[in-house]
């Protein structure tokens, strides 16, 4: 009797870039951290996915069994009219954890499965608060 393969699991990314193919690391520098980001619920991507400057906005979110209940975002520059949320699908292993409850990092490259636009509609209808603040420096 053979093994079943491993279960791979569905994750969310956001971009304001179309077209990805591969989703490559990067370096974040709010977290320190060099690698992809990935998150098991949607409502984060799409906010990410939407901002012009995402080193540079503040964003807190705040969730109730997986299901988003407020989010607020304090950026220097106004939300895109739209965006990309792009799904891979990835052991669950395979994944490195963030402070943030759901959230990910994976270190290496990983193809994309999917690719959806979204708008900042869209997006707004969950509850996210915008606040537009210039930045002092």
């Amino acid at each position: 009797m053979s093994t079943p393969p491993p279960l791979t699991k569905k994750y969310y990314h956001g971009s304001s870039r179309k077209g990805i193919k591969t989703l490559r690391p990067r370096y974040d520098p709010r977290t320190k951290i060099k690698g992809v980001f990935l998150s098991e619920h949607a409502f984060a991507p799409m906010i990410f996915a939407l901002l012009k400057n995402r080193a540079k906005a503040n964003i807190h979110y705040t969730t109730h069994k997986g299901t988003f209940v407020f989010g607020r975002v304090i950026s220097p520059t106004p939300l895109l009219e739209h965006g990309y949320l792009y799904t891979v699908d990835i052991l669950p292993s395979s994944l490195r954890k963030t402070k943030h409850s759901g959230e990910y990092y994976l270190k290496k490259s990983i193809p994309v499965s999917t690719c959806k636009k979204i708008t900042k509609k869209q997006v707004l209808i969950f509850g996210w608060k915008i606040i537009i603040k210039k930045s002092s420096h």
